[in-house]
């Protein structure tokens, strides 16, 4: 009786590959599930009272639905492996006012469009992505593209929205829009990044820390060789993270037998 009552669970650092049974917890409202193994949220769809929902570093390859969750404000989906974002407005519930999407795999700049539909977003962060490391590559800016599918946006990466990013939004798809949006068609990713390129050079009207951390010095590129393509920093991104989890696995499988260990010594000198 006690456990319908309950407002906040964490059970981050569990190891948990499957999250059934909480449907009871009607009173549930804040819900932390970090670092476990999940590939799926599907079970939650009927926790109808959640506000907050935290499922980052898990293995999430691609969303559930979770439109059901009509209360939902805050989502952290940081440090998955999500590569695609069209399933998105499908899937999330309009109530969402912060959603983190750090430190996946999304590839393509263009994916940011998924994010239309969300109007109640005021809070984004999307850093740490394939397509973040391509812009800075290329010397554009994503934030006022972001901005521009998010007008309610305040902040975007941890930094506030600056008033030339806005301006800079609003004039993104004047003009010749017909010919501008259709850039942001599957297959039209160059000319979108030479859009960019022309449209939003990368520290015009950044936020000052953004600027900052632009500016730090860098080896020059014949020091370091040639920088990778969005492929092949993706398939890197990939296979570095297939060995943490190979990692994360092996240290759980250690930690198993050093606990049975335990106990087998503990039996014998009892």
């Amino acid at each position: 009786e006690g456990l319908a009552l309950l407002q906040v669970l964490r059970l981050h650092h569990n190891h948990l590959t499957s999250v059934n049974g909480l449907e009871p917890l009607q009173q549930l409202q804040v819900l932390d599930l970090n670092n476990n193994d999940l590939t799926s949220i599907a079970e939650l769809r009927r926790c109808t009272g959640l506000t907050e929902l935290d499922v980052s570093c898990n293995a999430l390859s691609e969303l559930d639905d979770i439109s059901s969750l009509n209360r939902l404000a805050t989502l952290s989906l940081r440090g998955n492996l999500l590569k695609l974002l069209d399933y998105l407005p499908a899937c999330l519930p309009a109530s969402l006012r912060k959603l983190d999407l750090a430190q996946n795999s999304i590839g393509e700049v263009s994916e940011l469009q998924n994010l239309r539909s969300l109007h109640s977003l005021e809070h984004v962060d999307v850093s740490d992505n394939v397509f973040a490391a391509t812009s800075l590559h290329n010397g554009f800016s994503y934030r006022p593209l972001t901005v521009a599918f998010v007008p309610a946006l305040q902040t975007l990466d941890g930094e506030p929205v600056t008033r030339e990013e806005r301006r800079c939004a609003d004039q993104l798809f004047h003009g010749d829009a017909r010919r501008n949006l259709a850039l942001l068609e599957v297959g039209q990713e160059a000319g979108l990044l030479r859009f960019l390129m022309d449209q939003c050079p990368a520290n015009h009207g950044a936020a000052p820390t953004t600027v900052a951390r632009l500016a730090r010095p860098t080896l020059p590129v014949s020091d370091v060789g040639p920088l990778p393509t969005a492929a092949q920093f993706a398939k890197l991104e990939e296979q570095v993270k297939e060995m943490l989890r190979y990692v994360k696995q092996y240290v759980k499988t250690e930690a198993r037998k050093r606990e049975r260990a335990a106990r087998g010594l503990q039996a014998w000198v009892l």
